[in-house]
């Protein structure tokens, strides 16, 4: 049997060791370009809940860390959203009740309740929470638009996931709730 040979390239078959050999790292080179391609697509999310009025989520990239609600500080003459102060790593921390913010009934600051620690700049907060539910990645053209009328401004909100998620923008949030940097 014969080797079927052609001068175009792009049906020409190795014929070498070496050659194959490129054909190989150009296919493995082509492949994580691929496999990076679908990871940019593919964005991570914190899902939450508070204020009983379904389920959050906030991009992974905003958060840092989840804590309990332990040792939470009040602090007199702020707007009631912001619950109190902790300590995070030596650096006093608002403490920011979401559910309040977005004219929910507002969470009891228990110890067991959980702080979703979030960064935007120099700037970090924690989140009040009742639960963490699960760390989920959807591709972005998932994100349906804002619905409009709910106890959640449109400007606070990237999306909704799955009909039943809303996707919180952070930025926007905190930008609000005048702890941006």
């Amino acid at each position: 049997m014969t080797k079927p040979t052609t001068d175009n390239p792009a049906v020409r078959m190795p014929v070498s060791e070496t050659e194959l050999k490129l054909l190989k790292q150009s296919a493995r080179r082509l492949a994580e370009l691929e496999l990076r391609q679908e990871v940019k697509s593919s964005l991570s999310y914190v899902r939450v809940s508070f204020g009983g009025e379904g389920l959050f989520d906030i991009p992974r990239d905003d958060a840092s860390e989840l804590l309990t609600a332990a040792g939470v500080a009040w602090v007199p003459f702020v707007p009631s959203f912001i619950r109190g102060v902790v300590s995070l790593h030596g650096e006093m921390i608002a403490v920011v009740d979401l559910a309040d913010f977005f004219a929910m009934k507002p969470l009891k600051l228990t110890p067991d309740k959980l702080l979703l620690v979030v960064k935007k700049g120099r700037k970090t907060v924690g989140l009040l929470l009742d639960d963490f539910i699960d760390e989920v990645s959807f591709e972005e053209q998932a994100l349906a638009a804002p619905m409009t009328g709910g106890s959640i401004k449109e400007n606070y909100v990237k999306g909704v996931h799955e009909g039943l998620v809303t996707v919180l923008d952070i930025p926007a949030v905190l930008d609000a709730v005048n702890l941006a940097g």
